[in-house]
């Protein structure tokens, strides 16, 4: 059975044991910010530099990546881990570009880490995005589970 909260804990002991900078993005941090839909994954940015070192940290869970993917919302390099059956994707946002579909148009996703509010998910106190900016990401992306994590954020 997937345990969500096993697996972050055990993914940010992880970065912070190694002092990997890092931010949670996606379903997980619309959830920290009052989003009560069903989450499916545990999304995270680290600094591209910081690659090696988390790959190295977690090899014997890797089930795919580190790769650069392009789809219909973004272009990014990323890579899945699983742990205690729940997914963890990792991404890189320097080589990250989203699609805004307000404008059709491609745009890099910038992100400060130093920036990041720190909220307590499951009992973890975690660095996730700052609401500001995971509301105009969600509104940019526009894909259906945005616009339900938009109504229950607000």
């Amino acid at each position: 059975m997937r345990d969500t909260k096993q697996a972050l804990q055990w993914i940010t002991n992880i970065l912070n044991k190694n002092k990997i900078p890092f931010q949670i993005v996606g379903g997980l941090a619309a959830k920290a910010h009052g989003a009560k839909r069903k989450l499916w994954g545990i999304d995270i940015y680290i600094p591209e530099k910081y690659k090696d070192k988390i790959v190295e940290k977690t090899k014997k869970y890797i089930v795919w990546g580190p790769k650069q993917i392009k789809q219909k919302n973004w272009d990014l390099e990323y890579m899945k881990i699983m742990y205690a059956e729940q997914k963890i994707e990792i991404g890189f946002p320097e080589k990250t570009k989203l699609f805004d579909t307000t404008k059709k148009k491609w745009f890099h996703e910038k992100i400060n880490f130093s920036k990041s509010e720190l909220k307590e998910i499951f009992g973890i106190k975690t660095p996730v995005m700052p609401k500001k900016k995971l509301i105009d990401r969600k509104k940019k992306l526009g894909r259906k589970v945005d616009k339900l994590d938009l109504e229950q954020m607000q």
